[in-house]
């Protein structure tokens, strides 16, 4: 029987109990069969929650061992990268304790240190590195940490340009002909200096529409961010070729 058969069944039982509680107390062998069925959906929910694979110990839900025998658990990919690696869910997140937080994390669940160990527990090792590595390249990138943020509400940016201001395309289409023509490392280095400037601000105005939950202006905001993103990287790009 499948545990949605099981639980439908369990539920039209326990309703029959609650509608007719003297019938209840006339029927031991009623009592004992629901008392019986309940008990086994506690225990067969609490395996399908987080118990231990190894030991089959509870309450492992946000732990990297299992308290009772020590076993690596396989990672929660459903919690946050903010609750993965223990920061406060920010755009202003302490970038300190995030890197002390991933090391601190990698250091325990790293797949070398379980090179010995079983192959569940292996692939577990892979699985935590992996997942932490990839909350922590996302945190730690202003423009990865903000896309993210908008991600958990739901709100992604349009892949599209067609779905764009014009203005704010025609816009960006004359800052790159302007850079264009740029031919000295002077030009190239100060306009670099503005682009730095320009993205402070920007992040700074994502972040407080983010925290008064203003999405889509901060949807936005980021789109310019991605854009203005774009010129730094092209502008870094010439000054390299006039290196040669």
């Amino acid at each position: 029987m499948n545990l949605s058969r099981f639980l439908s069944l369990t539920s039209a039982n326990c309703r029959q109990i609650t509608s007719s509680s003297y019938q209840l107390s006339q029927n031991s062998s009623l009592n004992r069969r629901l008392s019986t069925n309940l008990n086994v959906v506690r225990r067969f929910t609490e395996k399908v929650a987080r118990n231990c694979w190894k030991c089959e110990a509870t309450g492992v839900e946000n732990s990297v061992m299992c308290g009772k025998c020590g076993a690596l658990t396989s990672p929660d990919t459903s919690r946050s990268y903010f609750s993965l690696l223990n920061v406060s869910e920010s755009f202003d997140v302490n970038s300190s304790k995030l890197t002390e937080n991933f090391r601190q994390l990698q250091s325990v669940v790293h797949p070398d240190k379980f090179s010995n160990k079983s192959e569940m527990e292996q692939k577990h090792a892979m699985d935590w590195s992996s997942l932490l590595n990839k909350a922590y390249s996302t945190l730690s990138t202003p423009f990865k940490r903000a896309e993210y943020m908008l991600s958990i509400k739901n709100v992604t940016i349009p892949e599209r340009n067609e779905t764009l201001d014009p203005e704010f395309l025609m816009e960006m289409m004359e800052r790159n002909e302007e850079i264009a023509e740029f031919e000295t490392r002077k030009e190239f280095d100060e306009y670099l200096e503005k682009l730095k400037t320009e993205l402070d601000d920007l992040y700074k105005g994502f972040a407080k529409l983010l925290e008064q939950n203003e999405t889509e202006n901060a949807l936005k905001a980021l789109i310019r961010i991605r854009y203005v993103n774009n010129l730094e990287k092209k502008i870094k790009e010439k000054l390299y070729e006039l290196k040669d």
